[in-house]
């Protein structure tokens, strides 16, 4: 059966005296965490996956969110547009979903066993994903307005090293250049990217020839892992480990894709972050701000959510970033993962797991002006609010500095437009 679920008093937390704000999925009941992996670039919409084994589409304007664990079993989404349409894969099949539960099933034309589908444009017109023939070799392709075009690929004499396949992982905006990376002997997943041409043809670029090498010997890189391209398509995030004998850790670098030029994200020392820390890398900004974790041993245990912003040396804990934010180091004691940044940086999405061992999925808007009963009065005049208190009764007063000391929740808007905020009067 369809499950949709109005989370209004669930979902909300809002920071009401700071430039920042965080509001929060969490768990729908025992077993129903969320776990987002991907924000509309408008952040209206967070996709991803749920712990009852299949996709989610949170659409945050309204407070709503669509799964069907019982119709659509094992599915998973990874990317989704500005209009609410998101992409990924249901059992062996590329997918796209849209908010009403409508499922779409990408060409293969082919007919081979296994299609992905990893990412979508804001407009929802380019899909980006791969294809597996009868080997479960991968090809890097992409579906414009449904129809499949598969991109050139390299051969071992030409990037020099042995490979088995390719995958397409992301794209610029316009889908005007494509990420991804070539699958090698010993799953390091070095980067490429493709540019397209006038007559909608791509061009394959090989960026990690002659700086990466499956082996540990003479060139710069033995991984050089890429996550996630910019919507501009200047930058290209990777996991990047040099090549050495002594085994350096993994860390976060941004390619220019202009000079090909790679920089890496170096700990500052004296911070909370051990310089031997290893990171992973999820995505970058228009500017090349970075976003991602710090690596663990423990499985999902372990990790902080990290941001590198541009003109940093390297990356700090999103919950040092956003001190005001106290959610943000509630999840650092146990872990928190940052999957997706905008491309205007505003919006950092991520997921975490909490002290009853469930899954909070988080949206950070950094450029939030200070929550409250003020700004939603001046934002629409004829607006109505109503203050309730944790009791569920209405308050007789909209003035906040008059409230005692608790916790309240607010309503304000016209009609189908309310919005739900909480408020902590300390």
């Amino acid at each position: 059966m369809k499950k949709i679920f109005t989370l209004s008093f669930l979902l909300l937390a809002a920071a009401s005296i700071h430039a920042q704000k965080i509001t929060v999925l969490k768990s729908a009941g025992e077993g129903l965490g969320f776990l987002g992996l991907a924000i509309s670039e408008n952040g209206r919409y967070v996709c991803g996956d749920s712990e009852a084994g299949t996709g989610f589409i949170w659409d945050m304007q309204t407070n709503t969110t669509l799964y069907d664990a019982e119709k659509y079993p094992e599915a998973s989404l990874q990317g989704v547009s500005d209009n609410g349409v998101a992409a990924g894969y249901w059992g062996d099949d590329a997918v796209t979903f849209d908010i009403n539960g409508t499922m779409t099933k990408l060409d293969t034309e082919s007919g081979g066993p296994l299609t992905t589908a990893k990412h979508i444009t804001p407009d929802g017109k380019i899909v980006v994903g791969s294809i597996y023939n009868e080997n479960y070799v991968s090809h890097g392709c992409i579906w414009t307005e449904g129809k499949k075009i598969l991109l050139p690929e390299p051969t071992t004499e030409e990037i020099g090293f042995s490979i088995n396949g390719t995958q397409a992982i992301s794209a610029s905006s316009d889908g005007k250049v494509i990420v991804g990376f070539v699958v090698d002997d010993m799953g390091t997943y070095p980067v490429i990217y493709w540019t397209r041409n006038d007559d909608g043809s791509y061009t394959l670029h090989t960026p990690c020839k002659g700086k990466f090498e499956p082996e540990y010997g003479n060139n710069l890189y033995f991984v050089m892992q890429p996550t996630g391209i910019s919507s501009n398509g200047k930058w290209i995030s990777l996991m990047v480990q040099q090549n050495s004998a002594d085994y350096p850790p993994t860390k976060m670098g941004r390619m220019n894709v202009e000079t090909e030029e790679i920089e890496l994200g170096e700990v500052e020392e004296g911070g909370t972050i051990d310089a031997s820390t290893e990171f992973e890398c999820s995505a970058i900004a228009n500017d090349g701000t970075t976003v991602g974790q710090t690596a663990s041993r423990m499985g999902m245990m372990g990790r902080r959510g990290v941001i590198w912003k541009a003109g940093e040396k390297g990356p700090k804990p999103l919950s040092e970033v956003y001190p005001s934010i106290t959610e943000l180091a509630k999840y650092d004691l146990y872990t928190s993962v940052v999957p997706y940044i905008t491309s205007d940086g505003r919006y950092i999405l991520g997921f975490a797991v909490t002290e009853d061992a469930s899954f909070d999925t988080f949206v950070v808007d950094t450029t939030a002006e200070p929550a409250g009963i003020e700004s939603a009065t001046t934002t629409a005049q004829t607006a109505r609010t109503t203050i309730y208190g944790i009791d569920g009764k209405a308050v007789n007063t909209t003035d906040v500095k008059s409230l005692k000391k608790g916790m309240y929740i607010i309503k304000s808007g016209t009609g189908k437009d309310m919005q739900t905020k909480k408020l902590i009067v300390k």
